[in-house]
């Protein structure tokens, strides 16, 4: 479900003035219908922002009437009970909706709503949910460097940003919009061919700057589009990525459960050894032979068992790991690690078996 505003010129305006709805990134919003396979109701804004007050009732005019119109409309067509709320911090969007709802009779669901953020937006990385930045508007935030980024690229900039600025990680303060691509309720993927980037405002400290999609379209998605990803590093990898026995990721991983204690497959590179943090993977929150992929997991950290843990290899060792997926970068890994090592009982001497 989409809304719009009908203007009296041939081309819709990419960004409206709207306390509301977000409207750039529009040119993509049929293929939302496609993607999921679900009707798409769509309604011109009429309609503007005329009563701002922290309370809202009724009011003509005002662009939160068009939107009781559409789920009205909604509502008589499909027979809906309930509207799901994406707010995680605005009481504005919130009490509105909200509103809205009860004139209708209409059940709203704000899941997200006052979650923290860090937390909110690893679960909406790990779970595969891939979007992109459409719009940015904050301190920090470059058009030209970060539009079309993922929201897995972007989390550790976004920390920072929050660190030293105070940003809203996940953008509830309106620093930047996003546009998802693919997640696990679309059935196909969108695939943005081309797009052009727009300065709305060449502020000198907080230039606001938005992509306009020019050619897009769906796509199927391959088997294991769907999965999963898992904090790696500095990086975000599926979680096949860590089963594949044939991969120097699995091999490495399965080597940090040894040298470790398995802070990799947890999602958390910080973590000493010895704390026990939330699992981002939970080999041990499902059966060891419920799949192919389980079975080789519990195989791999059996069989590279030690006595006692190792200092993490160098960030680097990771990063050159996941450019090689044939091992040979693990091996050099471990190599760098040797003569460090040699003078502690030769342990660094070790090799893949």
């Amino acid at each position: 479900m989409a809304i719009i505003r009908k203007f009296h010129c041939t081309r819709v305006p990419d960004e409206l003035d709207s306390y509301m709805y977000q409207t750039v990134g529009h040119q993509a919003i049929d293929l939302y219908a496609e993607a999921m396979d679900v009707p798409l109701y769509r309604r011109t804004i009429e309609g503007s922002s005329v009563h701002t007050g922290r309370e809202y009732s009724q009011t003509e005019g005002d662009e939160v009437e068009d939107l009781y119109q559409l789920l009205k409309l909604v509502k008589e067509k499909e027979r809906v009970e309930a509207v799901s709320v994406g707010a995680i911090l605005s009481d504005y969007q919130r009490v509105r909706v909200e509103n809205v709802c009860t004139r209708l009779q209409l059940q709203p669901l704000a899941y997200l709503w006052r979650r923290d953020q860090a937390t909110l937006l690893r679960e909406i990385i790990s779970s595969g949910l891939h979007a992109l930045l459409i719009k940015v508007a904050a301190y920090g935030l470059d058009p030209q460097k970060h539009l079309g980024k993922s929201l897995a690229e972007m989390e550790p900039y976004l920390h920072e940003l929050s660190e030293k600025y105070g940003v809203h990680i996940c953008g509830e303060g309106g620093e930047y919009e996003t546009f998802t691509v693919d997640c696990p309720l679309f059935k196909k993927k969108i695939v943005i061919d081309s797009m052009e980037t727009i300065i709305h405002s060449a502020d000198a400290f907080a230039p606001v700057g938005y992509l306009r999609f020019t050619r897009m379209h769906t796509e199927d998605k391959s088997e294991f589009e769907d999965e999963p990803y898992v904090r790696f590093g500095s990086h975000h990898v599926r979680e096949s990525q860590l089963l594949a026995p044939r991969s120097g990721v699995f091999v490495y991983a399965c080597v940090l459960l040894c040298v470790g204690g398995g802070s990799v497959l947890r999602g958390d590179e910080n973590t000493s050894p010895k704390k026990a943090t939330p699992a981002a993977v939970r080999p041990s929150a499902r059966p060891a032979a419920s799949s192919p992929h389980s079975a080789r997991r519990s195989a791999g950290a059996q069989g590279n068992s030690c006595p006692a843990p190792l200092e993490k290899l160098p960030h680097a060792a990771v990063e050159r790991t996941l450019r090689h997926a044939d091992g040979s970068a693990l091996t050099s890994a471990l190599e760098e690690r040797a003569p460090a090592e040699r003078g502690r009982g030769g342990r660094g001497e070790r090799r893949l078996p």
